[in-house]
């Protein structure tokens, strides 16, 4: 799930009654892995990704070094995050209970395939934005 749609269901789990006291799952329809994402840029940038694997010892060591620094803390986040998705643990379960008690619509949430997908989009078309800028700038300094 995407931030947003996961800000949506735990503002609306904080401020519903059904929900005190209640463990409720908070994980999309499915656990991506890696690869699959790298394959959704890939389809969507038109582009082939060149991958760097690291070892998960290295990502470790190199999130404590950050953590110390205020303005690298963003990066010790993500690193903590690569953590957390090579752990072995299931990161996927069913939300219908979830989506049930809170009274929330599944078809609401933002699927990781359409928000790459509208990520994508919005990047690309930007970049051709520039490109079209930096051509303007070029063409004034022509002399002809």
């Amino acid at each position: 799930m995407n931030t947003q749609a996961m800000a949506k269901v735990i503002v609306k789990a904080v401020n519903y009654p059904k929900t005190y006291k209640l463990s409720l799952p908070l994980v999309g329809p499915n656990a991506w892995d890696s690869n699959e994402v790298i394959s959704l840029c890939e389809k969507f940038s038109d582009k082939k990704a060149k991958i760097f694997r690291v070892s998960p010892f290295i990502i470790s060591i190199t999130q404590k070094v950050v953590s110390f620094f205020q303005d690298s803390l963003n990066v010790a986040e993500r690193l903590a995050f690569a953590e957390v998705t090579s752990s072995g643990e299931s990161l996927d379960a069913d939300m219908s209970k979830t989506f049930e008690i809170l009274e929330l619509n599944r078809e609401d949430m933002t699927t990781l395939e359409n928000y790459i997908k509208e990520y994508y989009q919005q990047i690309l078309k930007r970049l051709k934005e520039m490109e079209a800028d930096l051509n303007i700038e070029e063409k004034k300094r022509l002399p002809f």
